[in-house]
């Protein structure tokens, strides 16, 4: 395989105003962006190039003219632009300039030069598979599954639980997978006897799965997916169950309605669909009461927070499963003295039963 690459910069601003507001990256600020590059083939061509670097002229046209010294919330539309946005952005216009493109990567500093990379086209960042265990929480609690944990996310949640498949410090972790290879271990983990496959992350949603369900509905596999719903796909619809649970305000984060709205849309004549929210506090309950108002079709299920999640590098840390348990009965006693009788309290079970190892 013959590879080259070559180097663009850029200097331009943002702001994830998405995040937490005691954030850094929450508030508005720039950077000099890299942008390298990469070109493969099999074989040169005829003037013993893989491409010609002159061929990349349009590129470095495209960034002085659509994105130097611009604000790229406004240039792409939205708040979530991490520099994970932009690798893909600049890999599938270049794969569309130059079919050659093989990656690219997006640095903001010069320690984080060659940590952004757009993988290629099918290829699945995986933090981890493992099963076949039961479901512990939600619309299939119980229900024996393999779990497909999905790496990379655009929400930073203060409470996060799986932050080994969410913060991008753990990125090398990941192993970028093609489908056929996430199948083979998928059948491996179940014997080949179909059963429920859960897709989680991370937000699955930015993976592209579509073929991943695919292949393994054909073998009679199901499939399902929670997503916290600021990312729409409108593979939504080939799933079996979507469940859409919108971070309250204890994560830090802010819903974007409007985008839930899209997701359940475009899931809308296809999978069983189903709300969870986590919920710590009072603000959060009201949050809950929320969104069973705005979606009063849909079945809603309450889980009590973890408040003592594991520390990425720990997959078995102590938990407070009193402390847990004790919120339990406390959104138990609420919810029955509200008379809030259309929803549904669930704990997670794989914490009663396993606290915060990994794994199972």
């Amino acid at each position: 395989m013959y590879r080259i690459t070559k180097e663009f910069h850029l200097s331009a601003s943002h702001q994830l105003d998405h995040l937490p507001a005691d954030h850094q990256c929450a508030r508005l600020h720039g950077h000099n962006y890299v942008v390298v590059v990469e070109l493969a083939a099999e074989s040169l061509n005829d003037d013993g190039f893989v491409r010609d670097y002159h061929d990349l002229s349009p590129l470095k046209r495209y960034i002085d003219e659509a994105l130097d010294h611009r604000h790229l919330n406004d240039v792409f539309g939205h708040s979530k632009v991490t520099s994970e946005f932009p690798a893909r952005h600049f890999y599938d216009w270049c794969k569309q300039h130059f079919p050659e493109t093989s990656s690219v990567r997006v640095s903001e500093t010069p320690k984080t030069l060659g940590g952004v990379q757009a993988v290629s086209a099918g290829t699945i960042r995986v933090s981890e598979i493992f099963g076949p265990t039961i479901q512990g929480e939600g619309a299939l609690i119980g229900l024996p599954t393999v779990f497909v944990r999905t790496g990379g996310c655009d929400y930073r949640c203060s409470r996060c639980d799986s932050l080994h498949a969410v913060d991008s410090a753990f990125r090398d972790q990941w192993i970028p997978m093609s489908t056929e290879a996430i199948w083979h271990e998928i059948m491996k983990l179940s014997g080949g006897k179909p059963l429920t496959v859960s897709l989680s992350g991370g937000n699955p949603a930015i993976q592209p799965l579509r073929p991943l369900i695919e292949l393994g509905h054909s073998q009679g596999y199901r499939f399902a997916t929670e997503t916290q719903g600021s990312v729409a796909r409108a593979r939504f619809r080939d799933l079996d169950v979507l469940v859409v649970s919108p971070k309250p305000p204890s994560s830090g984060m802010l819903t974007d309605w409007d985008q839930v709205d899209n997701c359940l849309q475009l899931a809308a004549g296809g999978p069983e669909v189903a709300l969870k929210i986590v919920v710590f506090d009072d603000a959060d309950y009201e949050f809950a009461e929320q969104a069973g108002q705005r979606y009063p079709q849909i079945p809603l299920f309450l889980q009590p927070g973890n408040h003592t999640p594991p520390p990425p590098d720990n997959d078995d840390a102590r938990i407070d499963i009193d402390g847990v348990m004790d919120r339990m009965h406390w959104l138990v006693e609420r919810v029955t003295a509200d008379q809030w009788f259309e929803v549904r309290v669930l704990p997670q079970l794989h914490v009663l039963l396993w606290g915060n190892k990994r794994g199972v």
